[in-house]
């Protein structure tokens, strides 16, 4: 069976197993329909099949059966028990929430992940500590606003841009205008200065990038006076998301139930209403803190070695950025810890590495002792968002699928390195874009010209979101993900470090 008839086949198997509306209760007339020429042709909460055991499995060709036991549920138990981190740290109590470099629940990933090392088999376990510069976190938050009826309206997707200022004590209520996308047009004839502002923002495809940044909209309300931002995200529902842009005032993401709610307080204010927010926001600097890269290796007959690299911290549940990395590093340890050292040509250094999200000390780390670091290094892996549930941005829907993402990818290294990449992209299924990235991103940046080098990630629309769950991590991607890596490990042990470099 060939690729493209296996692909065929799935595409038709795609149904709506769930929908994600933009309903909300209108500030002046009740909820808003969603008009039936977008509706009248679905069949809502239909699911004819179970869809976590319905995405396409690639059938594992003749000569890759040895990666038959990367089994993708077992790989799955593990982005469980990581994301469970996680959620333990917001069942706490704690708004910010998730694997945060320096706090506690990074601690306990990085003893989870020691633990499961050494369950695996992989020796010389140690953890590798690094200073962290002082820490932004906001301590808790609240904005809100008062509808027609007098009652206050807790807006509880909002999440602070990372590093903004907080409010003075007590909080602030201001004045709220509305921009739209924020283009010069937007702002032209408004007197934004002093207000809060909302902004509309189109993410590409998730927070990490979106259209606020790309028009210049928070620089812009910033320059007009804005005493603060509310940046909508554009996606269906009311996702909590994280947004990194640097700002000088008070700014807060917004899901679009939310956002939309605003705007509905903002178009009655057009007709001599008065539109307000409250906003209050307590941020402190944390100074002193620690994280640390947890290690262990798989050792070769050689004096070569390969390093695997994946990030544990993360936002939310962060199940995909990076639960799917660490689960999929911790399942090529088990392959190779089972194999006879004999086999085993190139030693393997797995690097769980801290604080992505807060400067990647770790990485830049080995950049600066990279004579030492990689002297016999013949390839970097850098392993992150393994695998991603396909979405699509349908009217006011959000549809699953039951197709696996496609990733992003970059290499640094000889034709013979891209050819086996490619080749075992297509032994296992795995999609990507079409053309590789001109530049790696994260933690690859800093080190991906010290030895021949490696990433692919999927840039989900659920990225820095707490939609990023579990859920949304199909076991037939990680499945195929493990063995692809598995197999690049394989066929660049067949080849010299002189033939695997440019």
């Amino acid at each position: 069976m060939t690729r493209s008839t296996i692909l065929a086949g799935s595409c038709a198997l795609i149904v709506i197993v769930t929908m994600v509306t933009v309903h909300r209760t209108n500030a002046q007339d009740g909820p808003r329909p969603i008009p039936s020429s977008l509706t009248n042709y679905l069949v809502p909460f239909r699911q004819l099949y179970d869809l976590e055991t319905s995405f396409p499995r690639w059938p594992l060709p003749d000569p890759e059966r040895a990666y038959a036991s990367l089994d993708g549920a077992r790989i799955k138990q593990d982005v469980d028990a990581i994301t469970g981190i996680s959620r333990r740290s917001r069942d706490g109590g704690a708004q910010y929430w998730g694997r945060i470099a320096g706090s506690p629940a990074d601690a306990a990933t990085r003893k989870w992940l020691g633990d499961r090392f050494r369950q695996l088999g992989a020796t010389e376990i140690r953890e590798q500590a690094f200073q962290l510069p002082p820490q932004w976190r906001p301590a808790n938050w609240t904005v809100s606003s008062g509808g027609h009826d007098g009652a206050t309206h807790v807006l509880t997707s909002a999440f602070p841009f990372t590093n903004c200022p907080g409010t003075p004590s007590g909080g602030v209520e201001l004045d709220l205008a509305y921009v739209g996308l924020g283009r010069a047009a937007d702002f032209a004839g408004r007197n934004v200065r002093g207000k809060a502002v909302l902004l509309f923002s189109t993410p590409a495809p998730g927070v990490r990038d979106h259209s606020a940044e790309w028009f210049g909209a928070l620089e812009r309300a910033q320059a007009e006076g804005a005493a603060a931002m509310l940046v909508v995200l554009g996606l269906p529902g009311n996702l909590t998301s994280i947004m990194r842009n640097p700002t000088r005032v008070p700014a807060f993401s917004l899901g679009q139930e939310d956002g939309v709610y605003l705007m509905d307080l903002a178009d009655r204010a057009g007709t001599g209403a008065s539109a307000k927010v409250r906003l209050d926001l307590d941020v402190k600097m944390d100074s002193g803190l620690e994280s640390a890269t947890v290690w262990a290796t798989v050792q070769g007959t050689s004096d070569e070695d390969i390093v695997v690299i994946a990030h544990h911290d993360g936002y939310f549940e962060a199940a995909t950025d990076n639960a799917s990395g660490m689960a999929t590093m911790l399942a090529l340890v088990d392959y190779y810890a089972k194999q006879p050292a004999a086999g085993r040509r190139r030693t393997l250094r797995f690097a769980a590495t801290p604080a992505h999200h807060a400067g990647d000390p770790a990485v830049r780390w080995m950049h600066d002792q990279r004579a030492v670091v990689f002297a016999k290094t013949a390839l970097i892996l850098n392993i992150e968002h393994t695998s991603t549930m396909e979405v699509y941005l349908h009217g006011p829907y959000l549809r699953r699928s039951n197709l696996i993402g496609a990733k992003r990818w970059a290499v640094y290294g000889s034709p013979a390195l891209e050819k086996l990449l490619v080749q075992s992209f297509d032994a296992f299924g795995v999609t990507t874009y079409a053309e590789p990235d001109a530049n790696a991103g994260g933690a690859m940046s800093p080190i991906r010209n010290d030895a021949p080098s490696f990433m692919f990630n999927d840039a989900s629309t659920y990225y820095h979101t707490s939609a990023d769950t579990s859920a949304v991590v199909p076991t037939p991607g990680l499945e195929a993900s493990a063995r692809t890596f598995a197999r690049i490990i394989d066929q660049a042990n067949r080849l010299s470090r002189k033939e695997l470099a440019k």
